[in-house]
């Protein structure tokens, strides 16, 4: 009981937790996290959260979004929340003055869960957006996750 209060309020409150990395290293991507209530396919973030993901984007060579949902089976209705949160969001970071060409939408409507499935505090961190921010253009084929610094925005 106490861990899904825990996950509500963050979520609700628009909690950022940062992963801190070595002060002698630049990463080369910051990945903000962005939690969604079952269905919702809304981006809103707070204002502090929205300032600290503005100043990311700001000077970004290219930024990946990637929609995902707690699904277990792939759906027509799966897929159209998870495409519709990758949009959203996408639409908002062009709003918030990303140039369309650095932005990529992506959407999985299943798997690369983040949680159990089979709880509500898992499904909780599966229903998400997540902005992946570089500072430089990746070349393809190489992952720079490891080196990434997180943010979790919750709603």
């Amino acid at each position: 009981m106490a861990s899904e209060l825990q996950v509500e309020n963050a979520r609700l409150h628009g909690t950022v937790q940062l992963a801190r990395m070595s002060a002698n290293t630049a990463p080369p991507s910051q990945i903000f996290v962005v939690f969604f209530r079952t269905n919702f396919s809304a981006f809103d973030i707070a204002e502090p959260d929205a300032a600290r993901l503005v100043n990311a984007i700001r000077t970004a060579a290219h930024i990946e979004v990637r929609g995902r949902t707690d699904g277990e089976f792939e759906s027509p209705a799966e897929s159209r929340i998870a495409r519709l949160r990758a949009e959203q969001a996408q639409l908002w970071l062009i709003r918030a003055g990303v140039e369309p060409s650095r932005v990529v939408a992506t959407w999985q409507p299943i798997g690369d869960h983040l949680g159990p499935n089979n709880n509500t505090e898992g499904r909780a961190l599966n229903r998400r957006v997540e902005i992946e921010v570089y500072s430089v253009r990746p070349m393809r084929g190489t992952s720079v996750f490891s080196a990434s610094v997180a943010n979790t925005i919750s709603r």
